[in-house]
């Protein structure tokens, strides 16, 4: 599965558009997807497959997370999940190569209910601090068809250098 992961992502990488916020954070998404900045995050959509909506995908900086250590990381995710879904860390975080160094993948998983969306949460530090993170929410079916893009979009979240003293634009709107 790991193989087949790293090949769809390979494949991604060769059409990949770029996209910058306006509080510098930038990734790149497949040529097929769209962003729309919605305030404090951007949403990024696919084109979708069957015209179903059961899936969410969010680009954010988090809110006063100074770095990938800071301890508000994992509380200040929590916010970013289903209000109405009990959810619990499945697992400790599994790092993966970023554009800046080092992510994380946050793995949650829905207790109970009928249906259960796969949940996770990539968060990349970026450069004179700061959080970036990207929040997937969908349905399991949806996930396996989007997991390979939504990584290859996480492992590019970075900002430039110079765009660092804007890291607490979000903070100060809260």
């Amino acid at each position: 599965m790991r193989t087949m992961l790293t090949l769809a992502m390979a494949f991604l990488a060769a059409s990949l558009q770029a996209e910058k916020l306006p509080n510098g954070l930038e990734f790149q998404i497949p040529v097929a997807w769209s962003v729309k900045d919605i305030g404090e995050a951007a949403l990024i959509e696919p084109a979708r497959l069957d015209g179903d909506a059961a899936e969410l995908y969010l680009v954010t900086v988090l809110p006063r997370v100074r770095d990938l250590q800071d301890p508000q990381l994992t509380a200040t995710q929590k916010r970013y999940l289903p209000l109405d879904t009990p959810v619990h860390l499945a697992g400790p975080p599994q790092s993966f190569a970023a554009a800046n160094g080092t992510g994380y993948l946050y793995r949650y998983e829905a207790v109970g209910g009928s249906i259960a969306p796969c949940m996770r949460i990539y968060v990349v530090g970026l450069p004179g601090g700061g959080v970036a993170a990207l929040i997937a929410i969908a349905r399991q079916s949806l996930w396996t068809q989007r997991e390979a893009a939504v990584a290859t979009i996480a492992t590019s979240l970075t900002r430039p250098e110079s765009q660092a003293g804007r890291s607490t634009l979000f903070a100060q709107s809260e």
